[in-house]
């Protein structure tokens, strides 16, 4: 049996999340003037500012991008999505006790069981072993970390768990975007990941709850929705930076965020991973971005990140 939670809005402060605005662009001609309105573009509003794993504090307010590329398709399929997925969830980095593992927990539930072995993947796309994520729980136990969030991409839908631990105890929590009226998460949070997720934890760690807790804190809309993996990524940043939100456990009308805040939510996160690798080292060569690499969730933005590039160069700047 699956416990349904949802988020209580008035526990979350209105100052812990800004909200997207829908915005458009228009170009005017020499004698008719056209309003062309692009459906993808999206600029911060004033006071927005992003703090990188770096702990340094950029103010990006007002600047604009194009994500007609990166609504193209969504980051949790294909060969590179352990890659993509990990790699951002290093950039978003951990809080005081809120660490994100850039490990990613891969398989198809939806298979005959000889097809759908569970496996964790790094940030270079390589499978680990159980023992090296024990290994990682356990010494970030010593150091004082009571929450882990784990992105889960099963069935290419993209979702995350967090494992709270409280002395020798650990308490499963599962955020997925898509509502129980589209997927079944009796199905998709069952035993046998349960118990997966269980043989990643120290053996000191017992688990507290035997069925799966899924709270819809995040909504992306229909299933047809390509934001799976960006929803999950960007609820990894809201429990690492909001205690309300990491202890919410009541129920609620509806979802913190939903579709309408799609465009803020990716744009956040291709300026976070793009300031977080470097201005100055992505390759802008007219050759390389052609080629469509799939390295980081900024590259989705193709021939339109050389302009993004030259509007944040002012705000990197020290004043």
């Amino acid at each position: 049996m699956i416990t349904n939670i949802s988020l209580n809005q008035q526990q979350i402060s209105s100052r812990e999340i800004n909200h997207s605005q829908n915005t458009t662009t228009s170009i005017n001609k020499e004698e008719n003037v056209t309003e062309i309105t692009n459906e993808h573009f999206f600029q911060f509003p004033e006071k927005s500012t992003i703090m990188l794993s770096t702990k340094k504090i950029v103010d990006i307010s007002n600047i604009d991008l194009d994500l007609s590329g990166i609504f193209r398709g969504g980051i949790g399929s294909g060969a590179s999505a352990s890659k993509l997925l990990t790699r951002t969830m290093k950039t978003i980095g951990h809080g005081e006790y809120v660490y994100n593992l850039p490990f990613c927990i891969e398989g198809f539930l939806s298979l005959p069981k000889e097809f759908c072995e569970l496996k964790v993947f790094s940030t270079e796309n390589k499978a680990v072993p159980a023992s090296t994520i024990r290994d990682f729980i356990k010494e970030l136990i010593e150091k004082g970390f009571t929450t882990v969030n784990i992105i889960i991409n099963l069935d290419q839908h993209t979702s995350l768990v967090s494992i709270v631990i409280l002395n020798n105890t650990a308490t499963l929590r599962f955020y997925d975007s898509l509502s129980p009226e589209i997927i079944s998460y009796d199905e998709r949070y069952n035993e046998e990941l349960i118990d997966f997720i269980k043989s990643l934890l120290p053996s000191s760690i017992s688990l507290t709850n035997d069925k799966a807790d899924v709270l819809h804190l995040l909504d992306q809309g229909g299933k047809n929705s390509t934001g799976c993996g960006y929803y999950a990524l960007y609820t990894a940043m809201l429990l690492k930076d909001n205690e309300s939100i990491r202890t919410t456990a009541s129920f609620c009308e509806k979802p913190l965020l939903d579709e309408t805040d799609d465009k803020k939510i990716r744009a956040d996160l291709i300026v976070r991973t793009l300031l977080d690798y470097g201005l100055e080292k992505v390759d802008t060569d007219v050759l390389v971005l052609s080629m469509k690499r799939r390295n980081h969730v900024f590259d989705f933005m193709g021939f339109s990140v050389r302009c993004l590039i030259e509007k944040l160069k002012p705000r990197m700047e020290d004043k």
